[in-house]
């Protein structure tokens, strides 16, 4: 969520520059930051087959399409559109082929939702704090790249 709203608040404010800076930064930093620091505390073991052929396939795939508008030049709201529809697939696609047993626990369906309206509030209160935040972090780097 906080790359979508850094990226939406960049590109309204006419710096398109920091909306892909944002995006290819967030996929380095999860791939290279967090994968590796989950490594130094246990090892990673993998079994290249289902799930995670299919996840690899589409990451490819996100990968040379990203390349190719880049080389392209620009990314228009056709293809915006277009990449949005792909991610509706992949999606339908993981819900179609994952059990819920894979993800949800016993504990969760035996939870009290005594304090709904709380996850709600809270919910929206983080929401308004991650635009707010944006707001900042696209302001700041537009100063920032001025002074440099």
């Amino acid at each position: 969520m906080p790359e979508l709203i850094v990226s939406v608040f960049a590109n309204l404010q006419d710096s398109p520059g920091i909306a892909l800076g944002n995006v290819l930064g967030s996929n380095i930093a999860n791939i290279l930051l967090v994968l590796g620091v989950s490594a130094l505390f246990a090892t990673i073991s993998t079994r290249l087959g289902g799930g995670l052929l299919r996840d690899l396939i589409f990451m490819i795939f996100a990968t040379c399409l990203l390349a190719g508008l880049l080389v392209y030049g620009e990314i228009p709201r056709l293809i915006g559109g277009l990449m949005i529809a792909i991610l509706g697939v992949y999606v339908f696609i993981q819900y179609k082929t994952i059990s819920p047993s894979e993800f949800v626990s016993e504990d969760i369906e035996d939870a009290d939702f005594k304090n709904t309206y709380f996850a709600y509030a809270t919910l929206i209160v983080g929401l308004v704090c991650i635009a707010i935040g944006a707001e900042f972090l696209v302001k700041g780097a537009k100063v920032s790249a001025t002074l440099m």
